[in-house]
């Protein structure tokens, strides 16, 4: 009987995989998009996979200086993938991203069976666990994750944040030597999200060890069962901390949330309800878009502030209120989880983008755990026959197979939607309308297609959402350039400059223009300006070696090509470079 309930579940876990295969089947040749422009396709340093520099050099992983934060386990992934893609395709990193999406399955498939067996759970373990995991592994919002390249530091970081937690509860040496913190540690090069380990380990503890009364935390029983788990949980506590400090230390300081102009205050207001969109997404991706155009509240006054206080008091009380309950513990570690794990991102530092639904990869793991359990419990106490009755064995079949199958098939939705850029910001603009940011590079796919009239009024468009973003009259000024419109395109530079903002960008794409223009001396100063913001600028110095090779400038030269060679040593413009600088004498001083 043992063996053919092995064989059952082996399986099943077969059908499971297949079934994401299936889902994901379309995703495979999906193109780069967002950051991954900066951090993938143009980034030099990519070309050689030197892991010594990636982890001494936060640089490394964008060109742009205000994203390059400090993830060299990311970075040696992307170089690693970008050499084996050999055409600079994307399948491979595709493959290599799906493949750890797989193996987090298989990682919550082990965690929610170990967590039932230590609470005592009634039934069979393996299929419920199989069951979390399978909606995960096809969970539509998930795509958001799974499809954007860049992001897969996100998975990442669950992989290594799921080990852990596996090997700290498998026990033995694993336990005993502390061996288990190699996972997170690991975790913490590739993405911040690593650092909700400690918390969530220490969450197990107080539920499952423990079994505190969260909701009655004040009381001194209570206390004395966190101050128990809390020594227990030291080490990971400790070694997060020191991380920290390190992490500090390495990351590069024009590193930035880009919510700089954004209110903490505003943002945290925010976060309630975006958190409660979390939560319905989960259930019903009906919205999902890949850049949304929420905003902050201006006040705690806003009935939307006040819906999302309210909302959110409503899922942190019942998080709490479920611990006391043998029967309720795992929705309530799951509910727990999932709030936890959005702090990084949902709390009192602000991003640039009030939600993303691609920040949940983490927090869905411990969601689904809870949704799952929560409709099994109450499905035991108002329906006790549907697991016994012929009928109810049927409709619960049929709800499990309409969820799934409904999840997988919006999953190949949104593949179709990321394929390309024009699909991923078309879609945008539906979902999002009030973001200038997506109609911009709405009008940028289609200029890449030559497009040039569409592309105009979506530029236009964008400049009426947002009059003040250098970005969108930088794009008009390539358009009016590509249209042989040079006055236009030099207004629309002069434009994006006047705005203030992303002045090193505007600077560059000014400096280039004019410098296609064969305005050398101007090319020269704009181009000097971006660099006067921002040291590091790579392309801005690739085209001031080009100024000066037009000029003749060959000290100058000589100095620019020191200064990139010093960063990018075996990068094809350093090493044309200096073959031109060998072939001319040295000059007669």
């Amino acid at each position: 009987m043992k063996q053919k309930k092995t064989g059952n579940i082996r399986t099943l876990a077969f059908a499971t995989f297949l079934a994401i295969l299936l889902a994901y089947s379309n995703h495979f040749d999906n193109s780069f998009h967002f950051d991954d422009d900066h951090t993938i396709e143009n980034n030099p340093a990519l070309r050689d996979i030197d892991i010594y520099k990636f982890i001494v050099d936060g640089k490394t992983i964008s060109t742009l200086p205000t994203n390059q934060s400090y993830r060299p386990y990311l970075t040696i992934e992307n170089a690693i993938d970008l050499k084996l893609s050999g055409d600079g395709g994307t399948r491979v990193f595709h493959i290599h991203i799906f493949i750890t999406h797989i193996l987090v399955c298989i990682l919550l498939y082990f965690l929610t069976k170990i967590i039932l067996e230590k609470s005592g759970f009634q039934g069979r373990k393996e299929y419920w666990a199989l069951l979390v995991a399978t909606s995960f592994g096809l969970l539509c919002a998930n795509a958001e994750t799974v499809n954007y390249i860049f992001q897969r530091a996100e998975i990442d970081s669950a992989l290594f944040v799921l080990a852990g937690l596996v090997a700290y509860l498998a026990g033995g040496r694993w336990k005993k030597y502390h061996l288990y913190l190699i996972f997170p540690l690991i975790g913490f090069f590739a993405k911040e999200m690593t650092f909700v380990f400690a918390p969530l380990l220490l969450l197990y503890l107080l539920i499952f060890e423990e079994n505190m009364d969260m909701l009655r935390f004040y009381k001194s029983e209570e206390l004395k069962k966190l101050k128990r788990s809390l020594v227990k949980t030291l080490p990971a506590i400790l070694l997060t901390i020191g991380y920290y400090i390190f992490y500090k230390i390495m990351i590069p300081d024009t590193w930035t949330t880009g919510g700089d102009n954004i209110s903490n205050y505003k943002y945290l207001i925010t976060q309630p309800l975006v958190i409660c969109h979390y939560l319905v997404t989960y259930l019903i991706p009906y919205n999902l878009s890949a850049d949304t155009d929420w905003k902050v509240f201006e006040s705690i006054t806003d009935y939307r502030a006040i819906t999302g206080i309210i909302l959110l008091a409503g899922v942190i009380y019942l998080a709490l209120k479920t611990s006391k309950s043998k029967k309720t513990r795992v929705i309530s570690f799951g509910l727990l989880w999932f709030l936890i794990s959005l702090l990084p991102t949902s709390s009192i530092m602000a991003y640039a983008e009030v939600l993303n639904d691609h920040r949940c990869y983490i927090p869905y793991l411990g969601l689904g755990i809870s949704v799952i359990f929560g409709a099994k419990y109450y499905i035991d106490k108002y329906f006790p026959n549907a697991y016994t009755s012929k009928n109810g064995k049927n409709t619960l079949t049929v709800i499990i197979l309409l969820f799934l199958g409904g999840n997988a098939f919006g999953v190949y939705q949104r593949n179709k939607v990321w394929h390309n850029d024009l699909t991923l910001w078309s879609d945008v603009t539906e979902k999002s309308p009030k973001n200038a940011r997506g109609w911009m590079n709405y009008g940028v796919a289609l200029m890449q297609v030559s497009e040039f009239e569409k592309a105009e009024i979506k530029f236009l468009k964008a400049a009426s959402l947002n009059p003040t973003y250098s970005f969108i009259y930088i794009n008009l000024g390539i358009l009016k350039g590509a249209a042989g419109s040079p006055k236009e395109a030099e207004m629309y530079y002069k434009k994006a400059i006047d705005c203030a903002n992303f002045e090193h960008v505007a600077w560059y794409y000014y400096g280039h223009f004019l410098l296609n223009a064969e305005r050398y001396s101007e090319a020269e100063t704009a181009l000097l300006k971006a660099i006067e913001y921002v040291p590091d600028y790579y392309s801005a110095r690739v085209d001031l070696l080009q100024v000066y090779l037009k000029l003749e400038d060959w000290q100058r030269l000589r100095e620019e090509v020191a200064i990139i060679s010093n960063s990018y040593p075996s990068d094809p413009i350093t090493i044309i470079y200096n073959q031109i600088l060998n072939s001319k004498k040295p000059e007669k001083r």
